[in-house]
């Protein structure tokens, strides 16, 4: 969901959009609703729009600003709970604004379509310990998380709107960090971003920072937004050290019809 689509106004969707890339990775069928900061939410009309679905999960996202819609879901019809909050953090810049990007020992290659097995192996390195909203939830298969990662990522390849980046040591190409990015706005959203497993510890975060700013700014966009979750704290210390603001809070509610919880809960 990019960063975007929580700033619009637009009216309350007819039908959740039902995510069929989800529900073939867990086994069950789920959907995804977004609300937006400018929205008029009546935590009813959101109830009903999701029974009526017939999905057995629905992932709602939501700006943090709109505490009041989680108490109004859940009943004895429905049944959730909040699966995470998401940090939005924001940087607008000059060139002189940047800092060094260190091109001695590493470079940033883009990645194309013959790279998907390096990016997936990479990803599946970088976020295997990553918690996620997919982790809250006792019904779905964590290893089919991030295979959705991996997915994710590799969607990035051959489009004109998003790019995979990897950041390797000079000369011999070892892999040390990766970065998807979603370019359809002046402001780039860095979409994934990590350290693979045996560089951590060494500051490559910061350098992979260092180059993806200066790939963006040569490309004309005049900033970048990133998010993670509360717990991410070295992550969000590096952002605010080099100069990312606060932008927003997103919660991650998962929602069931309780015929669906029941049976899911039979099954495990």
């Amino acid at each position: 969901m990019a960063y975007g689509d929580f700033l619009n106004t637009r009216p309350l969707p007819e039908r959740v959009a039902e995510s069929l890339l989800e529900s073939r990775r867990f086994g069950l069928t789920m959907g995804r609703l977004t609300l937006a900061l400018g929205d008029a939410v009546n935590p009813d009309d959101v109830k009903e729009l999701i029974l009526a679905s017939g999905l057995d999960l629905t992932i709602l996202r939501y700006p943090s600003e709109h505490i009041r819609v989680a108490a109004g879901l859940l009943d004895d019809r429905l049944i959730g709970w909040h699966a995470d909050t998401l940090l939005y953090f924001e940087r607008a810049w000059d060139p002189t604004s940047l800092r060094p990007a260190n091109a001695g020992n590493v470079r940033l290659v883009p990645l194309r379509a013959e790279h998907a097995g390096l990016l997936a192996t990479t990803v599946r390195d970088v976020f295997s310990r990553y918690g996620n909203h997919y982790a809250a939830n006792p019904y779905l298969n964590q290893e089919a998380a991030l295979d959705g990662y991996v997915e994710w990522a590799t969607r990035a390849l051959g489009s004109s709107s998003n790019s995979a980046l990897m950041l390797e040591s000079v000369p011999d190409g070892t892999p040390l960090a990766v970065c998807t990015l979603n370019l359809e706005s002046d402001i780039a959203e860095i979409e994934l971003a990590g350290v693979v497993s045996g560089a951590r510890g060494q500051g490559i975060y910061r350098t992979l920072l260092d180059h993806v700013e200066h790939w963006l700014q040569a490309r004309g966009k005049s900033g970048v937004v990133i998010s993670t979750q509360p717990g991410t704290r070295t992550a969000i210390r590096a952002w605010t050290e080099r100069g990312y603001k606060y932008a927003l809070g997103v919660n991650t509610m998962h929602l069931m019809p309780s015929e669906s919880f029941r049976r899911l809960a039979a099954r495990n």
